[in-house]
Parts: structure tokens; sequence; C-alpha cells
């Protein structure tokens, strides 16, 4: 049997990338995890985030890829944003990261709708927009493998503490912890622990 040059050819390049890559062909769920390290409390807008849920250190990592062969793949990036509502409103802060491994596909997002300056919030409190829409300001996190949404809520608020807030420099810092309740099956939560962000918006 005739074997073509470009089959044989993608072949080999695919068995090479596997190698490059110590790609296994053990299930995701049996591929071990790596191990990640919650960065340094600091306050100097290193731009990082990290906590525990439930006692898995969560951080920034891997990539994010789109498309079919993967051809769209980026590495994921923590992004921070602050503004103000017209009107005079209060300052706004949004933070958003996510992690990538073999066996989690997870993205997080923390809210405050109140950023005044240093001190402790709770950010989980329901608010209505100024065209009368309800929102909820607060973190989420999102396990995109099993389509289930965790958030905090009026009634299990995550206790933020701000130590730095410098709209000059444009750095916020500051520390969390609380639960997240799953949002289809309320009742249900994940705990966060020893949460810390340095991000510059």
């Amino acid at each position: 049997m005739k074997i073509s040059f470009t089959f044989a050819w993608l072949m080999s390049t695919s068995l090479a990338t596997c190698s490059l890559a110590a790609c296994s062909l053990l299930p995701a769920s049996e591929k071990p995890e790596p191990t990640l390290v919650l960065p340094p409390v600091s306050a100097v807008g290193a731009n990082t985030l990290g906590f525990e849920v439930d006692g898995r250190a969560w951080t920034t990592y891997g990539q994010s890829c789109f498309g079919l062969f993967g051809n769209g793949c980026k590495d994921n990036t923590l992004y921070a944003s602050s503004y103000r509502f017209p009107g005079g409103g209060r300052r706004q802060l949004s933070v958003s990261t996510s992690l990538d491994t073999d066996q989690h596909h997870e993205f997080f997002e923390l809210e405050l709708d109140s950023l005044g300056g240093p001190g402790a919030y709770a950010a989980g409190r329901a608010r209505t927009l100024p065209l009368g829409a309800p929102s909820l300001y607060g973190p989420t996190l999102t396990d995109v493998n099993k389509r289930t949404d965790y958030v905090g809520g009026t009634r299990n608020a995550v206790q933020v503490i701000l130590t730095r807030v410098d709209t000059v420099q444009r750095i916020v810092a500051g520390t969390f912890e609380g639960r997240l309740e799953q949002l289809a099956a309320p009742g249900q939560y994940v705990t966060l622990r020893r949460g810390r962000f340095d991000v510059k918006y």
C-alpha cells in the first residue's frame, strides 16, 4: 500500500508536535494538573490575581483557543477597567481573567460598584442601573466544562479589602474571600480563600 508524501509528512509533524508538547492519550481527567502558585500580595500595579477555590489554587494560566484546529489560541491575560456612570455616579471596577488546563476551563470576574477608596467592601449586592435594569455586582466564577456559574449574592457577599486605590497611577489592589453560590442550584456553594489582586487599569 502506497502512502502519499503529504500524508506521511502530516503524520510525522503531528507526532513531533505531540512529543514536544508532551501530549498524552490519557483522558483529560487522568492527566496531571500543573502546580499553580498564587501571586504574592502586592500593590504596585503588577496585574495579578489569584485565590483558592475549595482549596485549589486559581490564577491566570494557559491559553484560550478558538477555531476547529485551535489556530486562534492566545495566552490568557488579566484585564482591568474602571469607569463612572454618567451623571457623576460612583466609580466602578472590573477585573477578569481565565484559567485553562486539561481538566479546568474557567473564567473569573470581580466587579465592584462603589470604588471610593481603601477599606472594606461587600461584593455581591444587587443594584439598579440608571435605566432601571437590575444588575448584580460582585465576583463570578464560570466553569465552562460544567456550564455552571457561581456568583456572589446579597446573602453571601464576598468581603473585599481594598489596600490601594490610586486614581492618578490608576492602580487598585486588595484581598478578598467568601462564598459563591451556584446560580442554577441555590444552596450549592464554593468557597474562595486567600484572594488577592493588584491591577493597573
